[in-house]
């Protein structure tokens, strides 16, 4: 259940939320759950506002203004602003105002009160399907089905009555205080009034490793402990991974019920199972934070699990994984991608049917031996002594009484290092309503060991982004929608990683990425020294605005990213403003272009709406790209009696016969025309306008694509080191290997990442 409250930003009211989460049986007593809610409203009315709560959320509120962290100047602004404009703040107390509550005002908690009443709220029930509701009116933009309608007289009557009584509700008594480990065993006290160092490495064996940074800049004692527990075999197979994420959400469950305590005193905690990894963080006042984390260490141990626990875990699973059909193009894009290029990634179809048939004994000895072998990770940061911290690590150790995994030696996370070669993969939305398709393009690129390469792929990244989102908002509007991202973990490169949405198929969007590279290759031979500098420039003031308020988070939130490689915000913006025009160029030509590029590494995502034509492996092998975006585009505008061979053929010929295009593509109207009539099939058959609302927009530009720029889609076959036909996969005229089983592709590849 989640409470919240939105403030409104134009009538000066705000409205209290109650979000609760349910099971489809519980979806059939909904309005039980309501009389649930106010049963307890009426209680907390009758029982006044406690005084104690309010000191313990004063105190929370009190700790985490005194630790602030930086934020950018513009939102800071902003904040303060929306805060003068909703409500009348002295000038004096704007800066605390929005996060202090000092004075604990009885009269005015119980006229709020007063205002979560049966006469004052409305009901929203979201769900897939409804069980007992029939949702007749539809919703003109996303077409999703909706009924509105009045709660029963006798609901009613009920909640306004208080006629209703619920055993097992009550106030929230006052907890016993959460208690203070004091340490004992230093020899000199933190210097609180010294700059906060960085994280030091304190101690690195065979079962963990040590991190401890001094805050000695906080007022308050606030602090921070991760814990990051190598356990290998929590995601080494569908089931491993299913039992790991089930393990983590009960025991979650949990310590939830049993350290409500800790929550009263401001305490935070979270377990959550990662890659190879379960993560542990508390986080709040610095003196009670190792009693809650060996209090979770040794729940964590000792976990039993009951009937009704797996149960409840599995059907949220359940519901999260059946949900998954419903994941947009480009989210099942970046699945299908780490699927290929990471070790133990399952795709979430095998993870579903391996928790379908998981029992309670299974589980069991998955919980029991989960912690034989293991490695972790511990970083205390906070007003703590090295000498605690060592304790602290000594501790855990002691309570997992594991045996040393050597995965801990381990350079990068597991992932592979991609043979050279260009590979696709593509599959079909299960959702069949969705009419998206969706394509990604990955290029592997910049040794994560050199600064000047991880320097040049951020400037990249800037350039390729403008010069994308410039080409797709052309005049024609083709409602295409893209993203541009940097990607690490993949071996000892970095990627570049570009993806594209729209209602077109995904050929033809690859094809504007590959015209893109092209573009952008002749771009930077063409410009000039000014403009270059002129762009560096821009650059610079980007890279040092998404910086802003990122030092405080550096250990934990950039140890994976380019950031870290780079150090601090002002050597990364030198290393960006050293780079010459000519390093770019050469930076290019080694990675982005294919007939240059001695090591050309891409992996190329398409996922195809079930509204939208497919080709099949057939003429996936057997048709160039270029054949295959036009025939689609030809498709989806209703010309679905057309031979692709014969376009095919029309391509090849107009290209031997160097024929011109219009420089707009939708004044080609007879080249498309002539396509279609040689096009038809031997039978003579003829074609009929089709209706679609971008009637030959799409075909257009494909016929340009295909013809006019023929050259930027060449052969990018390179000369690879594995048989690939061996395990069945099958290239492309353009030299795409297909992988169709991404577990078979994956055998061919070198892990990277392991002693």
């Amino acid at each position: 259940m989640v409470v919240s409250t939105n403030f409104g930003k134009d009538d000066g009211f705000c409205e209290f939320s109650i979000t609760i989460k349910v099971t489809q049986n519980g979806l059939r007593h909904y309005e039980d759950i309501l009389r649930v809610v106010f049963a307890y409203v009426r209680m907390l009315v009758s029982g006044g506002p406690q005084e104690w709560v309010h000191h313990e959320l004063s105190s929370q509120l009190q700790l985490r203004f005194d630790s602030k962290k930086k934020s950018k100047a513009v939102s800071q602004a902003l904040s303060y602003m929306y805060l003068i404009f909703n409500k009348y703040v002295a000038p004096e107390h704007i800066l605390s105002k929005g996060s202090l509550c000092d004075t604990f005002n009885y009269d005015a908690i119980l006229h709020c009160l007063g205002f979560i009443n049966p006469g004052n709220f409305r009901v929203f029930i979201g769900a897939t399907k409804h069980l007992s509701i029939d949702c007749l009116e539809v919703e003109p933009y996303f077409g999703t089905a909706y009924h509105v309608d009045s709660l029963s007289a006798d609901l009613l009557r009920d909640l306004d009555s208080g006629g209703s009584s619920f055993d097992g509700l009550c106030l929230l008594e006052k907890p016993e205080p959460v208690p203070a480990i004091v340490a004992t065993k230093s020899n000199s006290t933190p210097d609180h009034d010294a700059p906060a160092l960085e994280h030091t490495l304190l101690k690195l064996n065979d079962n963990f490793e040590v991190w401890y940074r001094n805050d000695g800049l906080s007022r308050k004692a606030i602090g921070k402990i991760t814990l990051s527990i190598n356990v290998p075999n929590i995601s080494s197979s569908p089931q491993n991974y299913i039992m790991g994420l089930l393990y983590c959400d009960m025991l979650k469950s949990k310590l939830i019920n049993d350290l409500n305590s800790a929550e009263h005193a401001g305490l935070k905690f979270g377990v959550d199972a990662a890659e190879s990894t379960i993560e542990v963080h508390v986080e709040g006042s610095s003196n009670k934070l190792v009693g809650l984390l060996m209090t979770i260490v040794e729940e964590a141990k000792a976990f039993k699990v009951t009937d009704a626990q797996l149960s409840a875990s599995k059907d949220h699973y359940t519901r999260l994984l059946a949900d998954m059909d419903n994941m947009t193009p480009t989210e099942l894009c970046t699945m299908n991608r780490e699927c290929i290029a990471k070790p133990n990634q399952w795709h979430y179809k095998l993870v579903a049917s391996e928790l379908e048939k998981l029992a309670l004994d299974e589980m069991q000895v998955h919980a029991d031996s989960l912690f034989d072998a293991t490695f972790f990770k511990m970083c205390m940061a906070g007003k703590f002594y090295e000498e605690e911290a060592l304790d602290v690590a000594d501790n855990v150790q002691y309570v997992l009484n594991s045996s040393p995994t050597l995965e801990h030696k381990a350079a990068k996370p597991r992932c592979f290092n991609i043979e050279p070669g260009y590979y696709l993969h593509q599959s079909q939305m299960p959702n069949g309503d969705c009419a998206n398709s969706a394509v990604e393009c990955t290029i592997y690129c910049g040794l994560q060991t050199d600064d000047t390469e991880a320097a040049m792929l951020l400037i990249l990244q800037e350039y390729v982004r403008a010069n994308l989102i410039a080409q797709l908002r052309a005049k024609q509007q083709l409602g295409l929608k893209a993203s541009v991202s940097l990607l690490t973990s993949l071996g000892d490169k970095y990627a570049l990683c570009l993806q594209i949405e729209g209602e077109s198929n995904p050929m033809f969007m690859a094809m504007h990425i590959n015209k893109l590279f092209h573009e952008m290759q002749q771009q930077l031979v063409e410009m000039t020294d000014e403009e270059f500098e002129d762009r560096m420039e821009s650059f610079a003031c980007i890279f040092e605005d998404q910086n802003t308020g990122v030092e405080g988070g550096k250990h934990k939130g950039r140890v994976h990213s380019i950031v870290s490689a780079l150090g601090d915000c002002k050597q990364q913006i030198d290393i960006v403003q050293s780079v010459t025009r000519c390093q770019l160029v050469a930076f290019w030509n080694k990675y982005f272009l294919p007939s240059a590029a001695s090591e050309y590494t891409r992996i190329d995502v398409q996922v195809w709406s079930a509204k939208a034509w497919k080709p099949t492996e057939s003429e996936f092998k057997n048709y160039s790209a270029k054949t295959l975006a036009l025939f689609g585009c030809l498709h989806s505008e209703g010309f679905n009696a057309l031979d692709i061979g014969k376009v095919d053929e029309f391509i090849t010929a107009s290209i031997a016969a160097h024929k011109e295009l219009p420089e707009n593509s939708e004044d080609a109207e007879s080249l498309i025309a002539e396509l279609k009539s040689a096009s038809l099939p031997a039978s003579g058959a003829k074609y009929t306008e089709g209706e679609s609302a971008k009637h030959g927009l799409y075909t257009g530009i494909a016929l340009k694509l295909a013809i006019k720029d023929h050259k930027t889609f060449g052969n990018y076959a390179p000369i690879s080191r594995t048989d690939f036909a061996a395990i069945g996969m099958a290239q492309t005229p353009d030299g795409l290997w297909l992988v169709t089983d991404y577990q078979k592709f994956q055998a061919t590849q070198q892990a990277y990442g392991l002693e």
